[in-house]
């Protein structure tokens, strides 16, 4: 746990910097208070150093040594802009021992609550392993014909691979997921202390109703033994990205000089609605279920401005998106020769291609309705078939459906003034759920996959009328509220507070028996290996088909592979692998 908060502390400390620097370049001032502009540039920074780090493991392995190195440099780099030293400076004079200590308890939970051993599936499947090829050896050709979920890439497992130094050995639990958690709550906190002041807006209530929603999710799948919180799973992440960058839109549009809909006006090429565009495209670097995200950002980005400035701000903003997904796209066609892998769009015939038969089947997994359908039955009739044996199929089908009745009915009042909400930005947040509930039903019906999309629209009514039934409630009936609030702020309160929170934390801690976790998280589980060789490849897969490596050696296969040799033997597998056709 200790770790996990040195880390995490760093980690804030690195991205905060960061995306301070981005906010200032973009002259982002309708991004106006304190605590919104703590948000965004905790997750800017968060996207720029996960896209670093895999364009970066695309030259160097990334191990610790590397990934510090790296934070370090981009922190050097953002703080050669006065306005960004000038903030931080003011950031850091603000700071007391009182919210310090609140940080820090804040911090112990969650750690507490994340370090737990790892029984994610896909972790042992291929996760852990990405990251430890990462950290090892970079992007390596030919990865994914040692296990094609070695294809799937992500930019979080390369903010993950610094993380979990081999030094550590198997001793690794969700540090990533942990931080987003963190990051979640201190959100939710900031929009809260706006709401309860009377300074709510209504992206204040947008965002700690989504962010509550989904912290309360994943804090029910933990407690309901489907850990996936507890995991490197980049499903919480974009689930999270989601929010925020609805929750971008809407700060954005509050501004009364939003160009939004004022053609005459003169706007510079980068600007605060560059930020949306930045979180989507970074977002689909961590999985390619946040495609949805892009068009929106994008045209958000767009939009509002006279022909000439769109047609350059067209190409400004295709070439931040390029800039952007490069790596991935360069990731993928060096571990799989697929730009977009599993998909064999554009796939190229490499020597260390993975073969187009084997990528189409692991597309199969994710794209399940052929589970649902029958043969026997064509067009129409096979679809809504298909549609009722996955709604039979489980509670989480029922629950998606529920929700997606309810998106089209909250929908109708939103389109009935469309022009009106697009300048509010809440139609932007209807196209984005809606697209985005669009794309989950048709690819991969599952719940995990579009959680972020579900909750846009049931977020953004309960903003709505939530911000509408407070402002009616008169202010002599909240006051003892606000006394109650000023009193928690206060730094014997917070200092108390902690204390307790400390004390009862470790006596849990205690009783779980959980002194093996105070510094180092436990160790994931282990695999009963098999030794094998093919050609000159010597790997070891499970036995008895669990395909689950964990933190084996290297090279690990899920199971027995055939068909490859090493790509340059005088080199060993860091230089990779080629198929033999």
């Amino acid at each position: 746990m200790l770790y996990f908060m040195i880390t995490w502390l760093f980690l804030i400390g690195v991205c905060f910097s960061i995306g301070t620097a981005i906010v200032n370049r973009l002259k982002a001032d309708r991004i106006d208070r304190r605590g919104d502009r703590f948000i965004a540039a905790v997750w800017l920074g968060i996207i720029v150093l996960c896209v670093s780090l895999l364009a970066t493991s695309l030259i160097l392995p990334l191990s610790s040594a590397v990934g510090f190195l790296l934070a370090l440099g981009l922190v050097a780099l953002s703080v050669l802009s006065q306005p960004t030293r000038s903030e931080l400076a003011a950031v850091r004079s603000r700071l007391s021992p009182s919210p310090i200590v609140g940080f820090i308890t804040l911090e112990l939970i969650i750690a507490a609550f994340t370090s737990q051993k790892i029984v994610w599936f896909d972790t042992g499947l291929y996760h852990f392993g990405s990251m430890r090829w990462m950290s090892q050896f970079g992007a390596v050709n030919g990865l994914a014909l040692i296990n094609a979920k070695f294809g799937f890439t992500s930019s979080w497992f390369a903010l993950a691979a610094p993380l979990t130094s081999p030094i550590f050995g198997s001793r690794v639990s969700a540090i990533t997921n942990g931080f987003i958690f963190l990051i979640a709550i201190l959100q939710s906190l900031i929009t809260l202390n706006q709401i309860l002041s009377r300074k709510g807006r209504l992206s204040d209530w947008f965002l700690l109703i989504f962010s509550a929603i989904a912290i309360l999710v994943y804090t029910g799948t933990v407690l309901t033994g489907s850990p996936i919180l507890i995991s490197f799973s980049p499903d919480v992440t974009v689930a999270f990205l989601i929010g925020v960058t609805a929750w971008t839109i809407l700060v954005i549009s509050h501004n009364a000089q939003s160009t939004l809909g004022n053609t005459n006006a003169k706007t510079p090429l980068f600007d605060a609605k560059t930020i949306p565009l930045i979180l989507s495209a970074g977002a689909v670097t961590i999985k390619l279920s946040a495609l949805p995200l892009l068009p929106i950002g994008f045209l958000f980005y767009l939009m509002g401005n006279q022909f000439k400035v769109r047609i350059k701000r067209l190409l400004a903003g295709g070439a931040i998106t390029i800039l952007i997904l490069s790596p991935i796209v360069l990731y993928s066609l060096t571990t799989s020769g697929c730009p977009l892998y599993p998909s064999t769009f554009m796939c190229l015939d490499l020597p260390w291609s993975v073969p187009i038969e084997k990528a189409i089947k692991e597309t199969k997994p994710i794209k399940f309705w052929w589970v649902f359908s029958d043969s026997e039955e064509s067009g129409l009739t096979a679809i809504a078939l298909g549609v009722w044996r996955w709604l039979k199929g489980s509670v989480k089908s029922q629950i998606m459906a529920l929700i997606t009745i309810f998106v089209i009915l909250f929908s109708i009042p939103i389109f009935r003034q469309f022009r009106k909400h697009l300048k509010l930005g809440t139609a932007w947040i209807l196209l984005l759920g809606l697209l985005g509930i669009t794309f989950i039903m048709i690819q991969s019906p599952l719940l995990r996959f579009g959680l972020g999309y579900f909750l846009l629209i049931p977020a953004l009514f309960g903003a709505i009328y939530g911000q509408r039934l407070f402002e009616k409630i008169p202010f002599k009936l909240t006051q003892p509220l606000s006394r109650f609030t000023h009193t928690l702020k206060q730094p014997q309160t917070i200092l108390l507070a902690s204390l307790f929170v400390i004390g009862l934390t470790t006596v849990g801690l205690i009783q779980d028996n959980a002194q093996s976790r105070l510094i180092l998280p436990p160790p994931l589980p282990s695999a009963n290996l098999v030794s094998d060789q093919v050609n000159d490849v010597t790997y070891v897969y499970p036995a008895n088909w669990t395909v689950r490596c964990w933190a084996s050696p290297l090279p690990c296969s899920a199971v027995p592979i055939k068909n490859i040799r090493l790509r340059d033997p005088s080199q060993g597998i860091g230089a990779g692998f080629v198929y033999m056709k």
